[in-house]
Formats: structure tokens, C-alpha cells, sequence
């Protein structure tokens, strides 16, 4: 039987801190405020910018007093199954929406000049402009990272925290018998090596 690693073609999990750095490019990058925007809606819900761009006030919906973000992914169109987007509406998540003009159409999206494809690109480039002095030499340790990387974010989270694969899932809108949902689900190094010192500080 010939085993093949899903992982072999991604970097390594994102950290907070390398967000931070990201971030700090963001902030002296001109223009752009959606896409800033979507950066730390990426952050906060694992969204992809095809939602995001397609995001409106109808999404939101309250229940039982909590805010809850509700739609229907955009490749939902491409499978034989509805795959659904519903996550609790964050304090940080409402900010940003305070931002923004809220269309009086409920179908309207908020961000109705911004694209997936520009949106994407704009990420990455914060990504990439992350520079890092090694011996004297300018490096730039995050090319290459962008906004699916934000997504598996959540992901990789979660399962710091314990969540199941089934609950990754349904958080990040795939399809319940999604073989992706593994790619969103990878062991850091620090929490690796906490686990093992804790194995070593027990022996």
C-alpha cells in the first residue's frame, strides 16, 4: 500500500505573530480598506474572499440574542451538497461591519468593489513584504503565504484546542465527507513540544 502525505505541498502553520507582521505591512500598505478588512475577517471565521465579497446584511441573523453569521458557501453551487457557513458574530468581527455602510438592500454586499481574485492578491502581498534581517542578509520569510493560509488557521487552532475533524468541518463549511478538512488540521511545533516536555517532566 503506498501512503502520500496531503501535507507535502503546504508551509508551515501560520503563528499569531506572523499575522502580526502581516499585519504591520497591511497598515503601511496605501489604500486597500477592504482588503484590510477581509484580512481580519479571514482571521476571525476562516472565511475565503469569495464569501467575503459576497457577504450582506441578510447573512446576519440573531438567535436567541446572539448574533450568527449564516450563508451558503459559494461552492455550493459546484457540489451535489449544500455546504453552510454559520459561525457566532464575534466583538471584533461587529467592529469592522461598524466600519462600513450598511446597504439598505438586505442582498446588497457590503464590499461591492472588491473581487476574490484582487482580494487575494492583496493578501499575499502583505505576506510576502515581511522582511527579516539573518546575518546581515534582507529575507522574506512569509512569501508565499496568503489567504488560504488564514483559513487554516482556524483550523490548526481548533485542534489546539481539541475540536474534532467534524467540527472543523462544519466551522469552515466543507462537506461532511470532505477528505480537505485534514489539510485544515495540522499539529504545530510548540504545541508538539509542549506535549513531549510534559511526556519528559511526567517520566
Amino acid at each position: 500500500m503506498k501512503y502520500v502525505s496531503l501535507f507535502t505541498d503546504l508551509l508551515p502553520p501560520l503563528t499569531r505573530a506572523q499575522i502580526d507582521m502581516a499585519w504591520e505591512q497591511a497598515k503601511v500598505t496605501r489604500g486597500g480598506a477592504d482588503f484590510k478588512r477581509a484580512f481580519w475577517i479571514m482571521v476571525w471565521t476562516g472565511m475565503e474572499a469569495k464569501d467575503i465579497c459576497t457577504l450582506c446584511p441578510k447573512h446576519f441573523v440573531n438567535i436567541k440574542g446572539q448574533e450568527w453569521l449564516i450563508k451558503d458557501r459559494h461552492k455550493t453551487m459546484l457540489q451535489k451538497q449544500k455546504t453552510v457557513i454559520k459561525l457566532p458574530v464575534l466583538p471584533e468581527f461587529t467592529k469592522i461591519f461598524s466600519e462600513v455602510l450598511t446597504p439598505i438592500d438586505k442582498n446588497t454586499p457590503y464590499f461591492p468593489n472588491m473581487d476574490n481574485k484582487s482580494c487575494n492578491r492583496a493578501i499575499q502581498k502583505y505576506f510576502k513584504r515581511v522582511e527579516q534581517k539573518v546575518d546581515g542578509v534582507t529575507t522574506y520569510p512569509l512569501k508565499g503565504y496568503g489567504s488560504k493560509y488564514l483559513r487554516r488557521h482556524l483550523g490548526e487552532l481548533a485542534l489546539d484546542l481539541g475540536k474534532s475533524e467534524t467540527w472543523v468541518q462544519q466551522a469552515l463549511g466543507h462537506a461532511f465527507d470532505s477528505q480537505i478538512t485534514r489539510k485544515y488540521m495540522r499539529v504545530r511545533e510548540d504545541t508538539m513540544m509542549d506535549v513531549f516536555e510534559a511526556i519528559g517532566g511526567n517520566g
